[in-house]
Parts: structure tokens; sequence; C-alpha cells
């Protein structure tokens, strides 16, 4: 007890702070601080909000390329000491895995889908499709063969990454087909999907057209015959196909 009158020191600075901040880590977002009074036990982390294209959240590390220390809200020790102390927590991320998926596009046969991970370049397995008359162009990605999507074309066992963020997500890659052989009969319409745009050409029947743009051929062959077709292009190899004019299918 104290006499009347006698001087007493009273601490009210009370108990030092266990401060935690939290490191994106190659993430974007904001996260506040966590702050608690060092006293011991054990206390909840909150809830990770950061984000990261291709990537899902694993937990916490003490280093930026350290291992997963902490889950999301799991729970840390707090230090029981005097003085404040500061801890620096990391995102770890995981990279998302997605697959690849091959559609023939009118060709046959049969081809596996292929795993990939973001982030992580990888080739695109070799085309096991087959078209009768046809010679395989190339992949479009994720839409059939259209004049809207022309550019979009990837080639055999290019090496390819980052084609989906989404984890657990699949890619159709659908087959590109260029005719080696097109037969038309004299006097009719006509129209060729050639799947090569931009080309000069040589050697087209009399009343048929390329167009640049689209890649197609079109118009009305007035001339029986069989004719050898060539495509050039400055950069780019010469492509051939044959047009066989007659009457007889």
């Amino acid at each position: 007890y104290w006499r009347d009158g006698a001087e007493v020191e009273v601490d009210l600075q009370g108990p030092a702070e266990f401060v935690v901040h939290f490191d994106a880590n190659g993430g974007s977002g904001n996260m506040a601080v966590l702050s608690v009074p060092a006293v011991g036990g054990m206390c909840a982390l909150p809830s990770n909000a950061f984000e990261r294209t291709g990537y899902s959240f694993a937990g916490w590390a003490r280093t930026p390329e350290g291992e997963m220390a902490y889950y999301d809200g799991g729970d840390i020790q707090v230090p029981d000491v005097d003085s404040p102390i500061h801890l620096r927590l990391y995102a770890c991320w995981r990279p998302n895995a997605y697959v690849v998926r091959f559609d023939g596009n009118g060709g046959e046969g049969t081809m596996e889908d292929q795993p990939f991970e973001y982030g992580c370049a990888q080739r695109l397995a070799s085309n096991r499709f087959v078209r009768t008359e046809y010679a395989f162009a190339g992949w479009g990605v994720s839409v059939p063969r259209s004049e809207d999507a022309a550019g979009a074309m990837l080639a055999d066992g290019q090496v390819v990454s980052n084609l989906t963020a989404e984890a657990d997500g699949a890619v159709t890659l659908f087959a590109r087909w260029k005719p080696s052989r097109g037969r038309v009969v004299p006097g009719e319409k006509t129209e060729i999907d050639t799947c090569l745009t931009g080309y000069s050409t040589s050697g087209l029947p009399t009343g048929l057209v390329y167009n640049k743009t689209t890649g197609k051929i079109t118009g009305a062959a007035t001339k029986p015959g069989e004719y050898v077709v060539k495509f050039t292009k400055s950069g780019a190899e010469t492509e051939e196909m044959t047009i066989v004019v007659t009457a007889v299918p």
C-alpha cells in the first residue's frame, strides 16, 4: 500500500506493438498492416487481398523467394516483448495450370490435351490431323477459320506461353487447312478459301480472282484444265495449289 502523499510512478505507455506488413511480391493491390499488442499468444492473419495475373495465392513467406510459412488467414505467433517489433510477409504465388485442346476442324485423327503452366513457354504438340486434298496451315486461336480471325495463327510446333491466365482453364486450337487441290466446274460460281492472305498469285484459271484480304478465290472458271497456282509474298515461302477445272467430279 502507499502512504498518503507518497509519489508513485505509473507506466501509461501500454504494451509494445507487434506490426505485420504485407508485400504483394509481384502482385498488385493493397493491404493494411496488422498491429496487435506484443503480449504473446496467437493472432489470425487477415485474408489475402492481392492479385496476380496467371497466378493463384498460396500463402505467406518471410522472404521474397522463401517457402510458404503461413496459410491465408492462418494463425501467427505473437511475441511477448517490451519493444515494438515489425515483420514483413511476402505473398507466395503458384502459377496457374491449364490445358490446350486440339480440334481437327474438318480433319481426321485425334490429339491428346497438352498441359501447360502460366509463365512457362512450351512447344505445341505436332499436328496429327489429316484432311484429304488439304494441307495443314497452322492453328487458329480459339475460333475456326474465318475472315475476322485470319491473323490469329500459330505454327505447327510453335513455342507458346500464357494462352490463358485462368486457373484450370482450357484453350482450344482449331486446325487451319489450305486446299492443296481444288476442283471446279466450268461456268459455275466458285469460292475456294486458301487460308493465305496478303499474297500475290500467278497461274489462276481465267475467270477466277484471288482476294488478298480474305484469302478467297472466287468467280467462274471458263476453260477446263489443270492449273498450278503459285502464291508469293515477301518474307514467306512460296505456296502452291492445284485447281482442276473439269465437268467430271
